[in-house]
């Protein structure tokens, strides 16, 4: 049987009431998109505005960012020089020559998992590539959300929430990740092999599923942990034999490494400036490592315990119950930026929604990854922590009192 959920579960999960599916109005879903535009739009403009060399005005190199890492790393996977990732100024250079831009900046950060998603795209000319690791990887989250069978203003302003716009704009991996978590909790209850699938993919960046453990235990779920075990296995043993098993050995050696000087450089850094996690929250109040690292580790065990609760006492989880776990899921990250917030915007929106009401905490978390970089900048100070905590509160009490409502429950 597995997992003890009931076979009369219903075929989707829905919103329940009609004032519930009209919470989010057309002149509500307007303005916030209008918002994304506002805040994004401009930023978007000057990215692509591109010199007689194509080289965006904005970033001094190629416009795609951090795509560009993950299709010229597969592109040198690819051609036997898998080594060169984990060597920052090899890479640094061989970026140089695949791009055709001095790159002094940029270093590989992903496990090598990833590399067989990349691997395919690095086919590609780069700008062909990048169009279709967006609109692809967009595709996919939208999909995610329509297995809820969320109203479609509701899906339209999660999809074109400021995260989202982030991610797609700097070529990052938000709406996959996003699009993984989200199917993969919706799932899980009632095609187990396949949530669990979906979720042992999320080992291309791990933290994103660090609470998804938590919810199979409390969930009593052992064919999903036992598929995303599966899927884990494969995604380490396949680019072992694909790129050479000395491929891991290095990304632990180098890229982790890498990795934690960023992390923990004094508050301030480049990368620190788009920050969401409580850790730099901590730090740029001042507080040393070891507090800062405390202070992270009390969060994740919290919300450790408010995500087990929840599913203990839901295992047939409704709507509400999945939107307060991709909420909790943003507010711990360990190490996340503002385009990680693509699950997070998805379950404020959701919680909007099935508040029947304008929901402040819910909008503002939804607006605030706009609003990370202007605020550091200005203020100094990292505040993701103190707008999402109203939030996953919120969203963790209205997932904790509802009554088991026809309808809103995750199908067999």
């Amino acid at each position: 049987m597995g997992g003890g959920f009931d076979k009369r579960d219903h075929t989707a999960i829905s919103l329940q009431t009609s004032a519930e599916r009209e919470a989010i109005t057309p002149i509500i879903a307007i303005v916030m998109l209008l918002w994304t535009i506002a805040l994004c739009g401009p930023y978007f403009i000057e990215l692509w505005r591109l010199d007689e060399r194509g080289f965006s005005a904005l970033a001094g190199t190629v416009p795609y960012w951090d795509f560009s890492n993950l299709w010229a790393g597969s592109k040198l996977a690819r051609l036997g020089e898998t080594a060169a990732l984990f060597d920052v100024e090899l890479y640094r250079q061989r970026l140089t020559e695949l791009l055709g831009v001095p790159v002094n900046a940029q270093e590989w950060s992903y496990p090598p998992s990833i590399l067989l998603i990349g691997v395919p795209l690095s086919y590609l000319p780069i700008g062909i590539a990048y169009v279709v690791w967006t609109f692809g990887t967009l595709a996919g989250f939208v999909g995610s959300l329509c297995l809820m069978r969320l109203p479609v203003r509701t899906i339209a302003v999660a999809t074109l929430s400021p995260a989202l716009a982030l991610s797609a704009l700097l070529g990052q991996n938000g709406a996959l990740t996003g699009a993984l978590l989200i199917a993969g909790l919706v799932l899980a209850p009632r095609r187990p092999w396949l949530g669990g699938f979906l979720i042992g993919l999320l080992c291309i960046k791990p933290h994103m599923a660090m609470l998804v453990p938590i919810v199979f235990l409390a969930a009593g779920n052992w064919r999903a942990i036992l598929s995303a075990g599966l899927t884990v296995a494969v995604l380490i043993l396949a680019p072992g034999f694909l790129f050479g098993f000395e491929s891991w050995a290095l990304f632990f050696a180098e890229t982790r490494q890498i990795m934690t000087r960023i992390l923990e450089a004094p508050y301030g850094a480049g990368h620190h400036v788009s920050g969401i996690s409580i850790f730099l929250m901590a730090r740029s109040f001042g507080a040393g490592l070891p507090v800062a690292y405390a202070a992270q580790t009390i969060a994740i065990a919290l919300v450790a315990i408010a995500v087990w609760l929840l599913w203990w006492k839901n295992k047939r989880p409704s709507v509400r119950v999945i939107a307060a776990t991709l909420i909790l899921s943003g507010f711990a990250l360990p190490y996340g930026y503002t385009y990680d917030l693509a699950a997070l915007s998805a379950g404020a929106v959701i919680v909007m929604q099935a508040s029947g009401q304008a929901n402040l905490s819910a909008l503002a978390g939804w607006m605030w990854p706009a609003l990370v970089r202007p605020t550091v900048l200005f203020l100094q100070l990292s505040l993701s922590p103190l707008v999402f905590l109203p939030l996953a509160i919120t969203a963790w009490l209205s997932a904790w009192r509802m009554r088991d409502v026809e309808g809103e429950k995750v199908p067999r």
